[in-house]
């Protein structure tokens, strides 16, 4: 069945998920959303200006959120995201790009372009 056109401008709820992080204490997690098409754009050109610096802590800053999907973090936490363990990043990342269509191939052409 073919989803019409108000059908398909009124999708579903952006997911939210609930993420072990390592390192913080048994059953602590953190909540990644996924983002919208806009913010995927703005994401991918800003990487591709700075030439992918900082983009594991940056996709912390635009996917991590609290349970209702409102992002937790802004630019402003961007120097304490980027110098914590990368181990307890790398769960945020792949959620990230479980949840949004994207892959490992995806970040790292950013971080190259």
């Amino acid at each position: 069945m073919s989803l019409t056109r108000e059908a398909f401008l009124n999708a579903p709820k952006a997911k939210v998920e609930a993420v072990p992080i390592p390192g913080f204490g048994e059953g602590e997690t953190i909540h990644v959303r996924q983002i919208s098409a806009g913010e995927r754009d703005e994401f991918e050109y800003q990487m591709q200006r700075r030439k992918g610096k900082d983009i594991r802590a940056r996709l912390v800053i635009l996917t991590a959120c609290d349970p209702e999907g409102r992002r937790l973090f802004t630019d402003d936490d961007l120097p304490a995201i980027r110098n914590m363990p990368a181990a307890a990043l790398e769960p945020i990342v792949e959620a990230h790009l479980r949840l949004n269509g994207s892959n490992a191939d995806e970040l790292g052409r950013l971080a190259e372009e």
